[in-house]
């Protein structure tokens, strides 16, 4: 679309859905009440003369003061959270109004008070941002307002091209109004930053759903001298402990596991286009970002209200492009890390598209048709990784100019740090992924994941999910994630559960299991799905590689751990194959409650790539649970014994029937050892036949062995599982294992195997 009559289309929205709020001349009285939902503003005389007349009224134009109220709205841990108020008086332009006092009641007490000091300056132009701003669709906006504040209710919500135009001029006017305060201290707003005392408005007894009114007040005086309030009533709702998911181990194929949950899409204050937090100067590509942002010290209190004990900082990089600002910000991060909470360092990476586009991007239009972009958590990164810049349209290419790399290449960039990319908001219309061509998995070095759920509230096998699963349908191997995306407060969604081993709540330990798949995407209830193969045990998260031929019988047992508390749900377990057209039943449940397990036994696809997963909702439709699959990849790569028939105390054998590929869990099977409890098994790097004499046998791995253990045996025969590690720096790697066993019938008293060696190969290799 030329300039000229995109201005056109811009001017005619204007003259079409300007509002009474919007008219130079339109003057506040604050004899008034106005009301939408929980929100009212009222005037009131100066103490000790008679109130105003107040004549309620529903708010029907964008003139009132506007009170937002930052604050997740769902809780589930009786903590002080960190919350805040940004009060907006339509002053005339310069015009200054004097924060005074606000204050926080409960259930008609006050539980809260503090003096308030400094001034707003009147600035038309910041309501008019915001009353457009709240005409966008959330999609392109992020704003997690509750109702308009600004913008008239007979406004219409704009869409498509009009939504893009809008959000074109909202970015223009920002850019002036910021270069406009960068020259001064003042604000055309009263930010007030305040804490709720959350064991002043429920009990520990209180059952889950409950609901607290909690009114926040604030009093501010105008240049005449009248004490005006602004008040906003909302509701704090008591989710109570997720089902099912405590602090304890929980066993799950064979081994114990923590549930931990957490956010890996977070924005902060170092991100806001009006009123970034130091030393973040403004950012004027994140246009849309006007109010409500936090610090990441103030969104950890929010988050442990939500029963949330890590996440991850995904501020944009065309905001945070520079290397002492990405350094001061891993120092706050590192400042609210403690024993019962982790914040990681990562980023919101936009990315060049690259080859044939699937769908549109109505975001691209943003840049005039110059850049098809699109978003990638870069997570587990060491440095900062560059994309775009924080000036207006700082994420677009010029005519002259390059302001991304293609995600290809930031792919390789996050790889080579150890790092994990992930797809976000895949199948938003702003913003979304449209390079599903080029697009590669885990099999190829590529991204590791996607988002499958992005924001409050998923359901289904659509959207994002369904992106997910087209994309293994074309033999991508992808992690599913979820983020929340916010761009202000915490909120309830999806959060990632995370199992990691008793004592493994680390930085190094999460990212460790979040890239081995080992998370469930859930808002409320446990979903945990395991398979065994034979006696295999596999947790969700697997690429199990496996020779077709050794497989008997081809069935797989699947079992799902659920907690769905008093929400009765049914579990459904979808199975694909590489190649078909879509994801077929395997089995599902009954409706179930409560806790328990679910298992079927179902035929194992030996010809093609194939996984599992399972999938809950509850009969209200309003909970939901996504576990990652389990792979199960055919594969010809095969573990090769050497030092065979040496003779001596090398009586035992040694094997394995499973594929030596990263990312898959090895079972290694001993025998002929004697009639100890235990055998030692070590693993390094092979040592030619005939190896190194020892005790009357030969050691045939180069000493010391880096990996020693135990394991369990009877009747001197006994099996070891370990999983190779999901590196592909490993791919090619020589690995060879050889086990022994204290034997009194031994001349010297130990009894060895034979060894096993391979090349350690590719995914599915």
């Amino acid at each position: 679309m030329k300039q000229a009559p995109r201005l056109a289309a811009l001017a005619a929205i204007f003259v079409a859905t300007a509002t009474p709020g919007h008219a130079t001349q339109h003057k506040h009285r604050f004899a008034d009440v106005y009301e939408t939902g929980g929100f009212r503003v009222a005037g009131r005389a100066l103490e000790g003369t008679a109130p105003f007349e107040r004549v309620e009224r529903r708010r029907v134009d964008a003139g009132a003061p506007a009170l937002l109220v930052f604050a997740p709205r769902t809780v589930r841990e009786l903590v002080r959270m960190d919350a805040q108020a940004l009060l907006y008086e339509w002053l005339p332009q310069g015009e200054r109004a004097w924060l005074e006092e606000l204050r926080v009641v409960a259930d008609g007490h006050v539980i809260d008070a503090r003096e308030l000091s400094g001034a707003m300056v009147g600035d038309p132009r910041f309501g008019h941002v915001n009353a457009d701003l709240e005409r966008l669709p959330e999609t392109l906006s992020h704003l997690h307002r509750h109702g308009r504040q600004f913008a008239s209710p007979l406004a219409p919500t704009l869409e498509g091209d009009a939504a893009l135009l809008m959000a074109e001029s909202i970015g223009e006017r920002v850019n002036d109004l910021v270069a406009d305060l960068r020259a001064t201290p003042d604000q055309p707003y009263g930010r007030v930053d305040f804490s709720l005392d959350l064991d002043q408005i429920f009990a520990g007894t209180d059952p889950a759903g409950s609901l607290r009114p909690v009114t926040i007040e604030v009093d501010y005086r105008l240049s005449d001298g009248r004490l005006a309030t602004a008040w906003r009533t909302f509701e704090l709702r008591w989710l109570g402990e997720r089902p099912g998911v405590g602090s304890g181990p929980l066993p799950i194929a064979g081994a114990n596991f923590e549930v931990h949950r957490g956010d890996l899409h977070v924005h902060s204050c170092h991100g806001e286009a009006v009123g970034a937090c130091a030393p973040s100067s403004n950012c004027a590509a994140e246009t849309l970002q006007v109010s409500g942002s936090f610090s990441f010290a103030q969104l950890k209190t929010q988050y442990q209200a939500l029963g949330v004990d890590f996440f991850t900082s995904t501020d944009h990089s065309y905001c945070i492009d520079d290397n002492a600002e990405f350094a001061v910000i891993e120092g706050e991060l590192a400042a609210i890390t403690d024993a019962g909470f982790i914040a990681i360092m990562d980023t919101e990476l936009s990315s060049d598209e690259v080859g044939p586009q699937t769908g549109s991007n109505s975001g691209d239009l943003t840049c005039l048709g110059l850049s098809q972009h699109n978003h990638m958590g870069a997570h587990g990164i060491d440095t900062r990784k560059a994309g775009g810049g924080s000036g207006l349209l700082g994420w677009c290419d010029g005519l002259f100019s390059d302001a991304l790399d293609s995600f290809t290449n930031n792919i390789a960039k996050v790889r080579a740090e150890g790092g994990y990319p992930v797809v976000n908001h895949g199948t938003a219309d702003f913003f979304g992924w449209q390079s599903f061509q080029a697009t590669t998995g885990i099999e190829a070095g590529g991204m590791h994941g996607c988002e499958i759920w992005n924001g409050e509230f998923v359901s289904g096998q659509g959207g994002d999910v369904g992106q997910w699963v087209d994309w293994l349908l074309g033999g991508r191997i992808l992690y599913g994630y979820g983020g929340s995306d916010t761009h202000d407060a915490a909120f309830d969604f999806g959060v990632n559960h995370v199992l990691v081993p008793p004592g493994g709540f680390s930085t190094a330990g999460l990212e460790a299991a979040l890239k081995a798949g080992r998370v469930f995407v859930s808002n409320d209830a446990t979903l945990i799905l395991e398979a065994r193969l034979g006696t295999l045990e596999l947790p969700m998260g697997t690429l199990q590689s496996f020779d077709p031929g050794t497989v008997a019988p081809n069935q797989v047992t699947l079992e799902v751990t659920y907690d769905f508390g008093a929400k009765p749900s049914q579990i459904t377990i979808f199975t694909g194959r590489v190649g078909d057209a879509d994801e077929t039943v395997a089995c599902q449940s009954a409706t179930l409650s409560g806790a328990g397990s679910f298992e079927c036994t179902v035929p194992l696809e030996l010809g093609a790539r194939s996984w599992f997963r399972a999938y809950s909702q509850s009969s209200a439709g309003t909970e939901a649970a996504y576990t990652n699959p389990v792979f199960f990849l055919p594969s010809s790569c095969a573990w090769a014994p050497y030092g065979l028939a040496l003779g001596g105390a090398n009586v035992g054998s040694l094997s394995s029937a499973t594929g030596p590929s990263v990312g898959s869990i090895q079972r290694l099977e001993f025998a002929g050892l004697g009639t100890s409890p235990a055998a030692v098994v070590a693993g390094g790097l092979p040592l030619a036949a005939p190896g190194l004499p020892f005790a009357g046998g030969s050691l045939l791995l180069q000493l010391p062995a880096p990996i020693l253990t135990t394991a369990p045996m009877a009747g001197g025969a006994g099996v070891f599982d370990v999983e190779l590690p999901l590196i592909p720096a490993l791919v090619g790697a020589t690995l060879a294992w050889q086990a022994a066993a204290v034997d009194g019938t031994q001349p010297g008293g130990l009894a060895f195997t034979n060894g096993i060696s391979a090349s350690l190969c590719a995914v599915g290799g």
